[in-house]
């Protein structure tokens, strides 16, 4: 089973620019996993830049999938391998697994 992933989880974003960025503040407040917020389908992104023509401009964007059997706050809880962005999520909590 997957790692769960928690604020601050690293992700790749699937951009030329910005090809790394982490997760901010999850959109529940009440479930912890070791002292911090656990992520969420629909968290959002730390803010990072993507290519648009020549240019790397600003770009958020959020959590998209999540566990379809655990939940935290009625949302899915977020795990390496889930989709962020336009990449994946790629470390967590690897003491606490996720089905």
């Amino acid at each position: 089973m997957p790692a769960i992933c928690i604020a601050g989880s690293p992700l790749t974003t699937g951009h030329l620019c910005s090809t790394v960025s982490i997760l901010a503040v999850p959109l529940q407040a009440k479930v912890f996993a070791m002292g911090t917020l656990v992520a969420v389908a629909g968290t959002p992104v730390a803010a990072h830049t993507i290519l648009v023509g020549d240019n790397c401009v600003p770009h958020v964007a959020i959590l998209n999938t999540g566990s379809i059997k655990v939940k935290a706050g009625g949302l899915p809880v977020g795990r390496v391998f889930d989709s962020a962005d336009g990449g994946i999520m790629t470390a967590g909590l690897p003491n606490i697994t996720v089905g």
